[in-house]
């Protein structure tokens, strides 16, 4: 029940935070540095995302995530993105983008590279 809390929760709350905020019509972004600010959102949002749930993945006491797990992890991380825009199409003032999933896709892989990268220091 400890690993539960300690790797799954995080990636299962930060889950629910992303889609408590998709569902919200018509949110505006809190940064307005330039017109990228949408997707530098979605890519770090997901970034974050995609190590939360490579972290979650169960694997041997003391051993590093491997390449099969990096992919489960950006695959799961992918198709949470992909049902979250999928999701936003029933939410009034908030449309389906697919340049927002490719900014999502591209976080989870990226935030599940910089974690393994994290543990291979």
């Amino acid at each position: 029940m400890n690993n539960f809390w300690s790797y799954r929760a995080p990636a299962i709350a930060w889950a629910l935070i992303l889609f408590t905020l998709s569902s919200i019509p018509k949110l505006q972004s809190p940064f307005h540095f330039s017109k990228w600010d949408d997707k530098l959102n979605h890519l770090a949002a997901y970034a974050i995302l995609g190590a939360l749930v490579l972290r979650a993945l169960p694997r041997a006491s003391g051993t590093l995530p491997n390449a099969r797990e990096v992919r489960l992890a950006a695959v799961l991380g992918i198709l949470y993105g992909l049902f979250d825009e999928l999701h936003q199409y029933f939410v009034p003032g908030r449309f389906v983008e697919f340049n927002d999933f490719v900014a999502d896709a591209i976080g989870v892989m990226i935030g599940a590279g910089f974690y393994l990268w994290l543990c291979q220091r």
